[in-house]
């Protein structure tokens, strides 16, 4: 994830643009896939834990309006985890 938040902090800071994506694993509805600010993003560990990395190691903040000023492409889908069997 932190390679991942360098290049993204360094594209916001001079101004490159750049969309990211969240995780895909355990979805499978293409319906429910969204493109929205990082900072908008919901149930997607991996956009979470790109966002923490963000401003804990970049001191990337949300703007006033609550955005990051990344797109980030995710699914807003309830993960489904597989069971012991390997089944979902």
């Amino acid at each position: 994830v932190r390679p991942k938040a360098a290049l993204l902090a360094y594209c916001r800071r001079y101004k490159i643009p750049v969309i990211t994506t969240g995780g895909a694993g355990g979805q499978i509805d293409p319906t429910q896939i969204q493109v929205v600010d990082l900072a908008k993003t919901i149930q997607d560990p991996l956009a979470a834990k790109l966002r923490e990395r963000l401003k804990s190691d970049f001191n990337v903040v949300k703007n006033s309006k609550g955005k990051l000023g990344i797109d980030c492409v995710f699914s807003t889908e309830q993960l489904v985890y597989p069971q012991g069997d390997g089944t979902v």
